[in-house]
């Protein structure tokens, strides 16, 4: 499996674009990979002939080519059955909106819908070149992006960046209502989903840096805030689709998302 990921160099996207990642599996695998729940959006770049495969609640979805992937609060799988190759943007959860590609997104609740016409695959990309291959995807950002709202933007982020920093919102000079409405118009989101997204990561985070089958699930469950252990419990089996016990023996498996991983 070859990856790599970067952070964008210009100054203009990177409040926007968290980093340009590339993913190319060689070595087909019949497990599927396990997509933690996402809350910010992706742009997935790859060539036309290749088939990507998710896996939903049961359900299975297809897509051909590129595709944009949106915020999702529920677990995915992706088939790494064939031997393919992606390149992608992360943005920033309330990035989209800030750059004005949400706006060509359907506004719907499809996790996976068409990508906007302004990415494409283009000949010159190589993942094997990552620097010259990010400038590429940059340049197509730049050339097409359309900022919006600065000021609807500038209070999301500063939310986001607040929860993350474990802060109060209280202390933001805008409405909890109106709040609310900016949140989610920008990023897909409740506050509250957002909330409940970054402490599970962080959970799944701790679990998967463990060393050791034993877990003290009592401690988690403490340390991150849940009411008692069968709290935790079911809501990591809600938010991963598999029991804690399976998560720890299968954890190699999960990526929080595609371009989560250790260049």
């Amino acid at each position: 499996m070859n990856t790599w990921k970067l952070k964008p160099t210009s100054d203009l996207l990177s409040p926007y674009v968290e980093y340009i990642w590339a993913l190319q599996v060689t070595t087909p695998s019949k497990m599927s990979a396990l997509l933690l729940p996402n809350p910010a959006a992706n742009a997935i770049l790859s060539p036309s002939t290749v088939q990507h495969i998710y896996h939903k609640n049961g359900l299975k979805l297809e897509v051909q080519g590129g595709h944009w992937l949106s915020a999702y609060t529920e677990t995915l799988y992706v088939d790494d059955e064939y031997p393919r190759q992606l390149i992608g943007i992360k943005f920033f959860p309330e990035g989209a909106f800030g750059l004005g590609f949400k706006q060509t997104i359907e506004s719907s609740h499809k996790v996976i819908q068409a990508l906007p016409s302004c990415f494409k695959w283009t000949d010159e990309m190589d993942i094997n070149q990552p620097i010259e291959t990010a400038k590429i995807i940059e340049s197509q950002l730049l050339a097409f992006s359309s900022p919006v709202d600065t000021q609807v933007w500038e209070n999301v982020h500063k939310a986001r960046l607040s929860i993350n920093e474990g802060n109060n919102l209280d202390l933001l000079p805008i409405s909890r209502r109106t709040l609310e409405r900016q949140f989610s118009l920008a990023t897909g989101l409740s506050l509250k989903q957002y909330e409940q997204m970054i402490r599970m990561d962080r959970l799944i985070w701790a679990i998967y840096q463990e060393q050791t089958d034993s877990i003290n699930w009592s401690d988690l469950a403490y340390r991150f805030g849940f009411s008692d252990q069968p709290h935790l419990i079911r809501q990591l089996k809600k938010a991963i689709g598999v029991t804690p016990k399976r998560y720890l023996i299968e954890k190699h498996l999960s990526i929080d998302l595609f371009g989560d991983f250790n260049s």
